[in-house]
């Protein structure tokens, strides 16, 4: 899957992870590729997620989200397909910094994901 990346994210990028804007797609495809979906997250973590990340206000933006943790960074991506050729793609919407105090329940999520 492509990542293409909004103004905002890029600037986000800048902010919060100090990448350079030349690594910024790079990363954003990084996190897509070997960052976990927090759907193992469990507790105060997911309470986290579930209090910060935007899912949407219809059911279609909310099964368009995807969530991705990242070096402790959650990346927000939005599944899209290109109206011409109906390719898939993923915007990178924001990052967020995952609070210190939840990295270990990040880590128990990151280990529980991982297959076997």
């Amino acid at each position: 899957m492509i990542a293409y990346l909004t103004d905002h994210s890029s600037e986000r990028l800048k902010e919060r992870v100090g990448l350079p804007k030349r690594a910024h797609r790079r990363m954003a495809k990084l996190a897509m590729k070997r960052g976990f979906s927090p759907a193992a997250a469990s507790g105060e973590f997911r309470f986290w997620l579930d209090s910060e990340a935007f899912y949407g206000d219809t059911e279609e933006d909310r099964r368009n989200v995807m969530l991705r943790v990242h070096g402790y960074k959650l990346y927000v991506f939005r599944r899209r397909r290109h109206t011409r050729s109906r390719n898939a793609y993923a915007l990178l919407i924001t990052v967020l910094n995952i609070p210190k105090k939840l990295w270990k329940a990040v880590d128990s999520a990151r280990l529980s994901s991982e297959p076997s």
